[in-house]
């Protein structure tokens, strides 16, 4: 039996569906790990229960879920993969400097004074963070809208974009080490 044609096929007749070509759809099993996780995150932050780490190890199934993910994607060109995963991860660390780096300067933070010139290249991990960025570890208001703690806090947790920006980097020489 031969395919139709467009000489055999009545006119009006609507054409077969065509499979879609390009990239394969979402994995919805890891679209809810990922919201799970990040779910226990946010609940484990507001409420501090520490037994929700047992339940569900979310930074675990995060880095897991990232590692498997950019494995997956390791099968196009690496720079491309790694420009891509670079361009969805530093936008929102710039947003985040712009605005707390100058709330710390206008809470009166004096880095210079603290750390000297070399405060100035670890500025630009807030650009590119690739180490810790500079913050201080007190810097109230005396209003009491802000408690001394809050850079540490607001800080604190690039530890988790720092990490993931290094295993995106490194991510092309670990896979080919695994295999």
């Amino acid at each position: 039996m031969t395919a139709p044609t467009a000489a055999t096929v009545p006119a009006g007749t609507p054409a077969a569906p065509t499979a879609p070509a390009g990239r394969p759809g979402r994995d919805r099993y890891l679209d809810l790990l990922r919201t799970v996780a990040l779910l226990r995150v946010v609940i484990y932050h507001i409420f501090g229960w520490a037994w929700l780490t047992i339940l569900f190890p979310s930074m675990g199934v995060m880095f897991a879920l990232a590692g498997s993910l950019m494995a997956r994607s390791l099968g196009r060109p690496a720079l491309g993969v790694i420009r891509g995963r670079i361009r969805r991860l530093l936008p929102p660390m710039w947003v985040f400097a712009l605005v707390v780096v100058p709330m710390m300067f206008a809470l009166s933070w004096q880095p210079v004074k603290e750390e000297g010139a070399w405060w100035f290249v670890k500025l630009a991990w807030y650009v590119f963070p690739v180490g810790a960025p500079p913050f201080p570890w007190s810097s109230g208001d005396r209003a009491g809208l802000l408690e001394d703690t809050w850079a540490v806090q607001a800080a604190g947790p690039l530890w988790y974009i720092r990490a993931y920006l290094w295993f995106v980097l490194a991510s092309p020489l670990l896979l080919r080490a695994f295999r």
